[in-house]
């Protein structure tokens, strides 16, 4: 894969859950903590990534903020269940920011009845800004529709990548973007992704986490 020379790829979203802060025993505390490294992996996929929203910045090579290069927008794990004000503010800055490219990697929503709040999350979003999606395992047992989640990413400009690739013209440079299934809820096929991509300047492959 070549690499693509990007100054920005920012609000990577990702959610953590706080620590409540009690007095415990030495006793307690190793106990806990042995269960606490059992189950991490589950409690992470499950509950703890579904609070807080945590946005980073990374410039590659040796770019600064004030170069003018390619700015993408990553935006991965939201789990929506509300639009509230922190997602307000983030959408503004992204506007604000006016990225080339806009890439959520999947984890949008949790429940098929919150396809309501994703629309309604979309919707606050500079539609003329090129999109594209990829699935998550959330997606996936959500129970929404693959058809229903399709349409309402045509609707706001994003096209949804499933073992396919699309190439975007951005700043003089041609970029193609693969998508690759869902490991756990999906089933992804590299070979079938890149079939009909075509030549490039840049190719950037994007997977679930």
């Amino acid at each position: 894969m070549t690499n693509i020379k990007v100054s920005q790829i920012a609000f990577v979203l990702k959610k953590y859950s706080s620590k409540n802060r009690m007095r415990i025993t030495r006793r307690k505390f190793i106990i806990s903590s042995l269960l606490a490294s059992v189950g991490v992996a589950i409690i992470d996929a499950f509950w703890l990534e579904k609070f807080f929203i945590e946005t980073n910045k990374i410039y590659l090579y040796d770019t600064s903020p004030g170069d003018e290069h390619i700015k993408i927008v990553q935006i991965s794990d939201l789990h929506l269940q509300s639009v509230n004000y922190q997602l307000e503010q983030m959408v503004k800055k992204i506007n604000r920011l006016k990225p080339d490219l806009i890439v959520f990697t999947g984890d949008a929503i949790d429940k098929a009845k919150n396809h309501t709040v994703l629309v309604e999350f979309l919707q606050l979003i500079d539609k003329t800004i090129p999109k594209v999606a990829i699935l998550g395992n959330w997606e996936y047992w959500s129970g929404l529709s693959f058809n229903d989640l399709s349409e309402i990413y045509a609707k706001h400009n994003i096209n949804l990548l499933v073992n396919q690739n699309i190439q975007f013209n951005l700043r003089n440079k041609t970029i193609g973007i693969t998508g690759i299934d869902d490991y756990l809820g999906g089933k992804p096929n590299f070979e079938k992704a890149i079939i009909g991509l075509p030549q490039c300047d840049y190719h950037i492959v994007w997977t679930p986490k």
